[in-house]
């Protein structure tokens, strides 16, 4: 039963000796193991003390080896060396190093040498053996107070400061004692030891019981305690007012019933009152009256200000505390329940704390007399949210405390806490003006104390008398806060303003109840109406009601971005005085002086032109913030880059940093662009480019930050040249994707970061600079260096309209929403004058500045074109467009390049059709030729040509004076999702188009020519373009904010060689030739591609009012293309022949599963979840009802007609094969019952003599013998991821083999007449939904709804197995087409990580050498020699190393 412990420190073998057991051991040794095995728990270790140990260990193993052999150990002495064991346990790892336990030790130490030093004298004597009991007691006793010294030391030094002097005395009395030891055994003879030692007293520990009763303290002062929550005497009312609610108050806390008629009132009293009617007065009054009599339970007081460190749960601890502090009995209970479990101290669970804190200690302490708890402010505990947790237990758990515990609470009777008191019966409401109605003469109490001085001055007794003062307590409305708020503006100096004149304006005040009026009367007296001032006002007091916690005036002033703070703040303040806390004193917090103020503010129905958007100054907070920071929280980040950046990417990931680490890295860039960094700024957006191309460097995984990652850098990327060198034995990728130069000149992130509204720019007439804006900030950048040349932000400007450069590129005129207008300086951005105001009518929907600057144009809504003089603002000319409203309400308009020109086009009955007005012509032309709804329209700069875009994405280019159409985009050159903006270079060369497929197209504006590879924008999709005035340059800004500078001249010559993605793909179908694929993308477009060269041949919007569906079949002779919508009807397109539309026709009344031609390309067979199986008769170029053949009500999985045409066979639940004459409406023999699923697939060679059908339940072949199936051919055995299902199957050319794919990426090709697999299987990271093989039988290709990207395998040869493979994402699997989790997997029984691949690489990944992907950059890996697993760190290779091997 040795209680060495384990981790002891051990001395040399020939050193070690075994402690005999104990046995029976008294209480006090099992004490002393309790006690241990306590502090082994419980205990923080330290490290130098438990060095001094170890010297002291090894010399006590030494004398217990001697001493066993001569003397039996007496068990308390074991019980010494046990303990001191587990001292060296507990202290072996300290941190501080603690002088006088050290010096302690090192006593010991010297003592325990010097008896080993005198073994000659004892060593053969068998008389010590009290001796050693007394050593070892002494010993003991020294452990238990190192042990218990290091528990308690850091509380003794915080909680009982006279503790330390008795600690040292303790300290010095071991000392001692170890001293007497050492000189007793510096005798001669045994006997004279035993002499000395037996004279030794113990020590005793009465200072360390004494900390170790401090235990309950500390447990107590570690609880939740909160700052700001107590009572104040200056908030209490005056003495003297308020006696009648105060003796209310005072009759209700001692227990006695409010009303003398009933024999007791329930212990929860809440007193319920609107803003400034003195609640919060009443209640510090209240506690103040009840504290010196010893029954003041707790108080506690919210409030708006100290939210932070006043929360909700905040409360009960507080009030369990403050009652443990009044009564000893509860602060023993308590302790006991959180020493119980230490936990509790930071719970903040309110029904926990109320169950632990409050219940259970007050139901096992008896406090006979009543007690008063009073907690104010609950309206102010938090939003709604935040408080009803304590809003429900304080309505419906206080009853369950003794009766003679009293709660006073207070609040304004808000909604929730309404709600809240009136639903149970468990306390007494009562309303303030009704407690208070006896107490009238309180604000007259009020007002004479605070008029005092000014009264006794007999000068002031004219416009001070008593009848001016029975005014004012008369028009407060027995408001307190209106009271006090009046009488601090009249005392309070104003310019301009006397005393007596501000005595008068308030007694003036309308009769409207509340402090509404009083508030609006001192703001406009104050503030006034001017706009520069209620810009100010708003500025200064936005910031205020944002802050949480109230900040001084040099607070405020740093957290100005801008330099405009100041000045408002020494405009506004001087005049808030009345209202505000800080205002003469600059070092404290600027507050209201009543939270009424801020709900005034925050109300614009109150507040009118004084209200205040605290939304727009979070913003502002949160940029001065930033600014703060980056002026305060610098560091070498250019050094941080290059020394520790993948390991700063290591550790996010390692950490599952949450945030995307590239908006970590756009921080930097936007301050850098800020200060004017340029090398900062240069190197941080190629590692947010870098970042963003290697989807984050979120790998999930710390070491493929290197392994994976890196290789997928550009070479020529900052990244690349910084980091690659330092490894090698990485991945080698291969792909056009890293080494394509891309046009993309600069990336602007300025103005994301003060943005507020939508990004403009704008070249100058020389195209020296860019002028950048997103409403409120305007900056002007120089277009060569794209340095910014100055930045101006306007107060609360409006949503500009329009702006434009004057012909000289001197100023800036800005037109505001409103039609109001200002020039700005190009020079430095500042106003050069003051606003024109133009006085339009209300229902203008566009206003633009002529280009000369001399006017400004509007439009109304009738199609009223005005005139304006921009240096007067007199309005000039109207004149009505004839026929304007022909188009509809919600349709859009643009302005000529001159404004001597206007289009109209959108809506719902014009949708189709452009409309061009002129001033010299006041009738429209109308451009027709638009298919789809026209979403845009822009004149060329040279007002020829009209260009515009509609929902098909097709852009049509117009000559404006014929109003024919010139050109429209090939089909196959379109953006694949929708387009959202257009611009036109000067000289009418150029077309650029952005679209939501995030490029930019460059078209030719003569013939609508594709130009180049399509411009790829990483930050969102496009939504303004511009381009420079020598058209060498465009602007993109995208729909994150982010502005993008492409060089033209590079991006044209880029030849275009790749299909955009697509996104959104619903429906895929090769056809049986394998020569085109069919996509369904989106809602409504339909296309067909060639498979070789991902070419688009035909491009289709459907235009219906359903969405389409899943399902899609393409006729023998590929002309024809059949399809299902949401609705379950079916539709054609003879893609081929433009002029024959499709058509669409309902019938089935659920999901459509299957669709299938004949041969003959004459019908069209549907079958459907509704159990019918459909023949339609499509030779007249339109689906026409032939046949409906019922399946008995069961779903009908899927149905195919055979090769000749005169059979259909059908899978229904469950299971259920038939075959049926296209005629008759009955199958024609019973039906065969075999394997198949939901996911079956049929399909029928080539010559028609077999069928295939595959499902996860089994594939099988059949033959059709005179209209009965039967099952032919071996079994086919398919190894695929469990809860995969069949995604599409095929017969080869030749009908010798059969491939089926499967949804975890693989495709399964067999041997027909073996039953063999032919080869390994072929794999990629899509579920193959459509299979076909080519016609040489050598190839096969597959697509996805992942993307409609087609894979080909060669397969003339057998495939080889992989050396890796993908898996699905567990949360993608059932509901992604490419569930891919990108890492890359070895196919070895552990399933091992080998890779990852980032997202954008992934489309194009290929798997083997027989793997190709039609139409995308292709990505290869050669992994040849790659260092991974348990070697990963191999790669490591080092600046020294690097240097050598460039070396050699």
């Amino acid at each position: 039963m040795s209680r060495q412990a384990p981790d002891a420190l051990e001395p040399a073998a020939s050193n070690l000796v075994a402690l005999p057991s104990v046995s029976d051991p008294s209480p006090a040794i099992e004490h002393a193991f309790d006690m241990m095995d306590c502090v082994l728990d419980g205990a923080d270790p330290m490290q130098p003390i438990g060095e001094c140990l170890v010297t002291v260990m090894e010399s006590v193993d030494l004398i217990v080896e001697i001493i066993e052999k001569i003397s039996k150990l007496h068990p308390y002495a074991k019980v010494a060396f046990s303990i001191l064991t587990a001292a060296y346990r507990v202290l072996n790892a300290q941190r501080d190093r603690d002088d006088k336990v050290n010096v302690l030790i090192m006593a010991m130490k010297d003592t325990y040498e010097s008896i080993w030093t005198a073994k000659r004298t004892w060593q053969n004597s068998k008389a010590l053996e009290s001796v050693w009991d007394k050593v070892s007691q002494v010993t003991m006793d020294c452990c238990n107070f190192i042990l218990k010294y290091r528990k308690t030391k850091t509380f003794t030094l915080r909680v009982l400061r006279n503790a330390a002097s008795k600690t040292d005395e303790t300290i010095k009395k071991f000392e001692g004692q170890f001293q007497d030891i050492k000189t007793a055994f510096q005798a001669l003879t045994a006997e004279s030891i035993r002499a000395a030692v037996m004279k030794i007293k113990s020590v005793q520990l009465e200072s360390l019981d004494e900390v170790q009763d401090l235990h309950i303290q500390i447990n107590l002062n570690d609880m939740i305690y909160p700052r700001g929550a107590n009572f104040d005497p200056k908030k209490a009312c005056l003495p003297g007012t308020r006696e009648h609610a105060l003796h209310v108050l005072q009759k209700f806390a001692s227990g006695l019933a409010l009303d003398d008629q009933i024999e007791a009132t329930p212990s929860v009293l809440w007193i319920k009152g609107a803003a400034g009617t003195g609640k919060s007065f009443l209640a510090h009054r209240l506690v103040q009256l009840w504290s010196p009599h010893g029954k003041m339970g707790s108080s506690f007081f919210f409030n708006y200000r100290t939210q932070k460190d006043v929360p909700p749960h905040s409360l009960i601890p507080k009030i369990s505390q403050d009652l443990a502090s009044a009564y000893p009995a509860w602060r023993s209970a308590l302790n006991k329940i959180v020493g119980s479990n230490r936990s509790i101290r930071y719970e903040t669970s309110i029904s926990q704390q109320f169950e632990l804190l409050l219940l259970r200690p007050a139901f096992s302490v008896y406090i006979p007399l009543p007690i008063l708890f009073v907690i104010d402010g609950l309206d102010e505990a938090g939003d709604r949210k935040e408080r009803s947790e304590l809003i429900e237990v304080l309505t419906t758990r206080l009853h369950e405390l003794p009766p003679n515990f009293q709660f006073v609470l207070f609040s304004r009777p808000e909604r929730d806490i309404v709600a809240a008191f009136s639903k149970g019966q468990q306390h007494t409401v009562l309303d303030i003006q009704y407690l208070c109605s006896e107490d009238d003469s309180d604000i007259r109490t009020l007002v004479e104390d605070r008029f005092r001085e000014q009264r006794a001055n007999f000068k002031n007794q004219d416009w001070l008398s008593d009848r001016a003062v029975s005014l004012l307590v008369i028009k407060s409305g027995g408001l307190m806060i209106f009271a006090a708020t009046a009488c601090d503006y009249i005392l309070v100096p104003t310019p301009g303003w006397t005393p007596a004149a501000r005595l008068k304006q308030v007694l003036e005040l309308d009769q409207d109840p509340g402090i509404d009026p009083l508030y609006r009367t001192i703001l406009a007296t104050n503030i006034g109406h001017e706009p520069q001032a209620l810009a100010y006002f708003r500025d200064v007091m936005g910031r205020v009601a944002c802050f949480k916690q109230p900040l001084p005036y040099s607070a405020h002033i740093a957290l100005d971005s801008h330099d405009k703070c100041e000045e408002a703040m020494k405009t506004i303040l001087p005049f808030m005085a009345s209202l505000l806390h800080g205002v003469d004193d600059h070092t404290k917090p600027i507050s209201p002086i009543h939270k009424s103020l801020i709900d005034f503010l925050m109300d614009e129905c109150r507040s009118s032109s004084y209200h205040v958007n605290d939304s727009d100054h979070h913003q502002r907070l949160v940029k001065g913030c930033l600014n703060q920071m980056v002026m305060k929280l610098r560091f070498n980040i250019q050094w941080f880059y290059k020394q520790n950046l993948l390991h700063w990417l290591e550790v996010l990931n390692l950490i599952e940093y949450g945030e995307p680490i590239l908006a970590l890295v756009a921080r930097v860039i936007r301050w850098s662009q800020w200060e004017n960094n340029k090398e900062l700024t240069d190197t941080s957006i190629e590692i947010e480019a870098c970042l963003r191309q290697t989807s984050n460097f979120q790998t999930t995984s710390g070491p493929h930050v290197y392994l994976s990652t890196l290789p997928y850098v550009n070479p020529a990327h900052w990244v690349h040249r910084y980091h690659h060198y330092l490894l090698h034995r990485l991945p080698v990728v291969t792909s056009e994707l890293l080494t394509a130069d891309s046009p993309l000149e600069k990336t602007l992130f300025h103005l994301v970061r003060d943005g507020m509204g939508v990004v403009q720019t704008l070249f100058s007439p020389d195209g020296a600079h860019i002028l950048a804006s997103n409403g409120p900030l305007f900056v002007l950048f120089d277009s060569t260096s794209y340095e910014p040349t100055w930045r101006q932000e306007t107060l609360n400007a409006t949503k500009l309209r329009h702006w434009q450069f004057s012909p000289d590129g001197s100023s800036i005129y800005l037109l505001g929403q409103h039609l109001e207008f200002e020039v700005m300086q190009i020079g430095d951005g500042t106003r050069r004058t003051s606003r024109i105001k133009i006085h339009p009518p209300e229902d203008v929907i566009h206003g633009m500045i002529s280009p000369d600057c001399r006017y400004v144009l509007s439009l109304t809504k009738q199609g009223t074109l005005q005139k304006w003089c921009t240096q007067t603002g007199e309005h000039i000319i109207s004149t009505s467009l004839l026929d304007f409203r022909s188009f509809d309400d919600d349709g859009e308009v643009a302005f000529s390049p001159d404004g001597e020109g206007l289009l109209r086009w959108g809506g719902e009955r014009s949708g189709h059709q452009i409309g061009h007005w002129s001033a010299k012509t006041l009738s429209p032309r109308i451009f027709k030729g638009h298919k789809a709804r026209a979403q845009e329209a822009i004149y060329s700069l040279d007002n020829s040509t009209v260009f515009s875009y509609d929902d098909d994405c097709i852009i049509r280019a117009w000559n404006l004076q014929e109003g024919q159409e010139i050109w429209h985009t090939k089909v196959h050159e379109q953006h694949a999702l929708h387009i959202d903006c257009l611009a036109a270079s000067r000289h009418s060369q150029l077309v650029a188009s952005g679209s939501g497929d995030h490029t930019i197209r460059l078209w030719d504006a003569t013939d609508g020519r594709l130009l180049c590879k399509p411009l790829q924008s990483q930050y969102g999709s496009p939504t303004t373009l511009g381009f420079s005035p020598d058209g060498r340059q465009l602007t993109c800004i995208t729909s994150e904010g982010i502005i993008h500078v492409w060089n033209v001249e590079r991006a044209l010559s880029a030849p275009h060689h790749y299909v955009s993605p697509i996104q959104h793909v619903v429906g895929v179908q090769i056809s049986s030739d394998s020569s085109i694929i069919a996509l369904a993308i989106g809602k409504q477009i339909i296309q067909i591609q060639e498979t070789k060269s991902a070419k688009v041949r035909a491009r289709k919007s459907v235009r219906a009012n359903n969405d389409l569906w899943n399902k899609m079949a393409i006729s023998p002779n590929q002309t024809t293309l059949a399809y299902a919508d949401e609705e379950h009807s079916v539709g054609l397109w003879h893609w081929q022949t433009p002029e024959q539309h499709h058509h669409l026709s309902e019938g089935h009344g659920d999901n459509i599963t299957s669709l299938s031609f004949s041969r003959n390309a004459e019908l069209l067979l549907s079958a459907s979840e509704d159990g019918t199986l459909r023949v339609w008769d499509i030779r007249s170029g339109t689906a026409l009802p032939l046949h409906v053949l019922d399946g008995f009500g069961n779903n009908a999985w899927a149905a195919v007609f055979a090769t000749n045409g005169n059979r259909i066979v059908s899978v229904t639940f469950p299971d259920r094969y038939e075959v049926w004459d296209p005629e008759a409406e009955e199958p024609l023999k019973h039906a065969i019952y075999g394997r198949a699923d939901e996911d079956v697939v049929l399909t029928f060679s080539p010559k028609g003599r077999r069928l295939l059908s595959a499902s996860t339940r089994g594939i099988q072949l059949w033959t059709i013998i005179k209209g009965r199936l039967s099952m032919f051919g071996p079994n086919f055995e398919a190894d695929y991821a469990e809860g995969s299902r069949v995604g599409a199957a095929a017969f080869s050319p030749d009908g010798r083999r059969i491939a089926v794919a499967f949804e975890d990426g693989t495709v399964h090709i067999w041997d027909v007449d073996t039953g063999k697999k032919f080869g390994a299987l072929l794999h990629s990271h899509c579920k193959a939904q459509t299979l076909a093989f080519t016609p040489d039988g050598r190839q096969i290709m597959a697509a996805s709804t992942a993307d409609g990207v087609v894979h080909t395998w060669d397969i003339a040869t057998e495939p080889s197995a992989l050396p890796w493979k993908s898996k699905p994402a567990d949360d993608q699997y059932w509901f992604s087409p490419d569930p891919w989790d990108g890492w890359v997997y070895d196919t070895g029984p552990d399933e091992s990580r080998l890779f990852w691949v980032p997202e954008r690489f992934r489309r194009g990944f290929v798997w083997s050498d027989r793997h190709r992907v039609i139409g995308v950059p292709e990505t290869r890996v050669d992994i040849s020699d790659f260092v991974h697993g348990k070697d990963w760190t191999k790669c490591w290779k080092g600046p020294a190393s690097s240097i050598s091997d460039s070396a050699s």
